[in-house]
């Protein structure tokens, strides 16, 4: 992620978040970017920028995607 979405980040546009997994909180699982124009995340990968293709995982997200549109209004 680092640099690349900087400058999208600093314009409002994008925001990054990491989920670990309850057991494993020091190890890398899933970084996703989140769009606030369309109020969704629209990247998510797994560590080594594996596609998350889990639709038990993609539903997680939708939910997640609740929650930060709700605290960002």
């Amino acid at each position: 992620v680092g640099y690349y979405y900087d400058s999208s980040i600093i314009r409002g546009e994008n925001l990054i978040y990491f989920l670990r997994k309850k057991n494993k909180p020091n190890k890398s699982y899933m970084t996703c970017r989140y769009n606030i124009p369309t109020a969704s995340t629209v990247e998510h990968r797994y560590k080594n920028n594996i596609n998350v293709c889990n639709e038990t995982e993609i539903e997680i997200l939708k939910k997640i995607d609740k929650i930060i549109k709700e605290k960002l209004n």
